[in-house]
């Protein structure tokens, strides 16, 4: 698949779970997860430089170490969370969403940064 194609697919990704979770803090200033949201942000908003520019090899292993720990908390969630509820007609098409913004995206960002990065070392130690 192409390389501009995957890239752009996840920056818009990672700019609909940044702008959501910033409705979230904004419009539910006094939730008891707000800390959380704050957080989550924080981790998108990484990984989202990490995607459009060319950070520094240290921050890539940053973001690319935080995708994949969401993707790894996000399985486990979703996966606790249908062994206790399972899954009915009502809470199928939210699952999809979660599993897509909790997993897929956050498996392919790491991925995406972790190919770069060994593309970007592989030029300049072949220049």
């Amino acid at each position: 698949m192409n390389d501009v194609a995957n890239r752009t697919l996840l920056i818009a990704s990672y700019c609909v779970m940044s702008t959501n979770m910033a409705i979230e803090v904004i419009a539910h200033p006094d939730a008891k997860d707000h800390s959380g949201s704050i957080i989550g942000l924080g981790f998108c908003l990484l990984i989202l430089i990490a995607l459009i520019r060319r950070i520094s090899p240290r921050l890539a292993v940053a973001a690319a170490t935080l995708s994949g720990l969401i993707a790894v908390v996000g399985a486990y969630l979703i996966i606790r969370f249908v062994i206790l509820r399972g899954v009915g007609s009502a809470t199928a098409p939210d699952l999809i969403v979660k599993v897509y913004f909790s997993i897929v995206v956050p498996v392919f960002a790491t991925r995406y940064i972790v190919l770069r990065e060994r593309a970007i070392r592989a030029a300049s130690s072949d220049a």
